[in-house]
């Protein structure tokens, strides 16, 4: 018992040497102002898909269409966003949306052939088949 009230002892011993001296971790020198004023960071870019989702938390009866959208772009312009960005960013997400569904199209064509195809292959077995019990029918009388 002795040996384990020793080693209790000098982990009291040592926990309460920490606790008499603290120590201040080293960290980099305090931080001077800077000379000159700090400019905001640029902001993430502001396209197509952020209006979007702005212009469905918006009313939309026609009655308020022109004062809400004038508010809009009062709003993005006092952001120092450009509504020609917007535009610009809508037209290339709108000419890679149709080439998208352009492709989906000609594949579900490509899918509607293969279907035809595949149709007139089960009739021909059908018929085949048919002739063929027909066949085994006959010779089995």
């Amino acid at each position: 018992m002795g040996m384990f009230s020793r080693k209790l002892e000098e982990a009291d011993a040592e926990l309460q040497q920490t606790r008499a001296e603290p120590v201040l971790p080293a960290g980099p020198a305090p931080l001077k102002p800077p000379d000159r004023p700090v400019v905001d960071k640029p902001r993430a870019r502001y396209g197509v898909d952020e209006a979007i989702q702005l212009l469905r938390t918006l009313p939309s009866e026609p009655q308020h269409r022109d004062l809400v959208m004038s508010v809009v772009r009062t709003t993005l312009a006092s952001m120092n966003v450009q509504v020609k960005d917007i535009l610009e960013d809508a037209a290339r997400k709108q000419a890679t949306l149709e080439d998208k569904v352009s492709a989906l199209e000609g594949a579900i064509r490509g899918f509607e052939q293969e279907i035809a195809d595949r149709r007139t292959e089960v009739s021909r077995l059908h018929a085949e088949l048919e002739e063929t019990r027909q066949v085994k029918e006959r010779l089995a009388t």
